[in-house]
């Protein structure tokens, strides 16, 4: 009967054991499940409102990139060749998310000027444009415009003056060093770093999508809750539509179940998100891209300003080391009639000192650069 006892309160000792660690385990669960609630209404709140702020930034921008335009197109102290490949260049990248681009509108800019302006650089500057635009001359415009009607005949106008105009042939030896462009919305655009986006997405295998997954994470991770703010907001705008080869939906998922630290995956997801707004539908792309970008693919992603920065500052260099080894009669002929000698030189030494930064890059990219600066000499 003794040993009865005692095992019967043992049992009873253990079953409050038992009791009292569960309940506590119990307990600690509802706290963290409080504390991911209420984490997780916080980062909303947040999220709500930069929603409530967007409205009005996006009409404070659309109404200020219209001007902005006005300005180039209108601008009396450019000439119709620079107005005209500014409004080019501006409407054939468009502000998202508040005015889409026009490609159209921008290739009768660059037409205008290869048709008809005497401005050497301009022509090249132009046709380069108008190549990375895709339109075969006998493309036509869709019906519905992009821009306003007096924007339009703001552009006609110039193209009439620079079709009656005759221009200045700047001078044949003048080098220009071209500015980067910081904004990287517009650097996604860019064909190299399109192609290199999808040749490492491509290169993921496939990945079902579960918002709930990130969603989880975002709530639970070290991250600042501006972070996760911006991370939350993003993922509302992450679309399953496809635009090119992949919709964001699908390379989000790739990148998510292939990447092994996701916290660099939620700041690249968070990034997607400038000035209130989410950036495009390349710039998502580019940068769950870059999440994966370890340097082992065919071609890094290397703007395309970033080599014409580093081809402008070479050939200006290049041309000075020339010169200062010619004689004076050379160089004078050079400055004059040109000079076969010193030009090959120029462009061979240019060439040689290039390669270096273009070893992954594509190779029809690399002849329009090398070909840009060498007609300079």
């Amino acid at each position: 009967m003794k040993r009865l006892y005692i095992i019967l309160g043992l049992a009873v000792a253990l079953a409050v054991f038992v009791y009292v660690y569960t309940d506590a385990r119990r307990r600690d669960l509802a706290r963290q499940r409080l504390y991911t609630k209420r984490t997780l209404q916080r980062v909303r709140e947040m999220v709500e409102r930069e929603k409530h702020q967007r409205d009005a930034h996006a009409a404070a921008l659309y109404t200020s990139s219209l001007e902005t335009l006005r300005h180039t197109i209108r601008d009396p102290s450019s000439s119709a060749d620079d107005a005209l490949f500014r409004a080019a260049r501006f409407v054939s990248r468009g502000v998202y998310p508040v005015l889409n681009p026009d490609p159209w509108l921008a290739a009768t800019c660059c037409r205008a000027i290869v048709h008809h302006s005497k401005d050497t650089r301009a022509v090249r500057d132009a046709r380069f444009l108008l190549y990375s635009l895709h339109i075969p001359d006998d493309d036509t415009a869709p019906t519905a415009a992009t821009y306003d009607d007096d924007i339009v005949h703001d552009i006609d106008a110039r193209i009439a003056e620079i079709q009656s105009t005759r221009h200045t042939r700047i001078a044949p030896r003048e080098m220009e060093i071209v500015e980067p462009v910081d904004d990287d919305r517009q650097n996604s655009h860019d064909s190299g770093v399109a192609r290199s986006v999808r040749e490492i997405l491509d290169s993921l295998p496939n990945a079902s999508f579960s918002r709930d997954d990130i969603e989880r994470y975002i709530s639970i991770c070290s991250l600042d809750d501006e972070t996760k703010a911006k991370a939350l907001y993003a993922l509302d705008t992450v679309s399953s539509d496809i635009f090119s080869t992949m919709s964001e939906t699908d390379a989000l998922a790739r990148v998510w179940h292939a990447s092994c630290d996701k916290d660099t995956v939620i700041l690249q997801l968070a990034s997607s998100i400038e000035n209130g707004l989410p950036v495009c539908h390349s710039g998502k792309l580019a940068r769950f891209a870059s999440v994966m970008d370890t340097g082992e693919s065919k071609h890094s992603i290397v703007p395309v300003w970033v080599l014409r920065r580093h081809a402008a500052g070479i050939a200006s260099t290049t041309r000075q080391r020339i010169l200062e080894t010619a004689s004076p009669a050379d160089r004078a002929m050079y400055d004059t009639h040109g000079h076969e000698h010193l030009t090959q030189q120029m462009i061979d030494m240019f060439t040689s000192r290039m390669e270096p930064h273009m070893e992954r890059v594509p190779d029809h990219m690399k002849r329009l650069i090398i070909d840009e600066y060498t007609t300079a000499f």
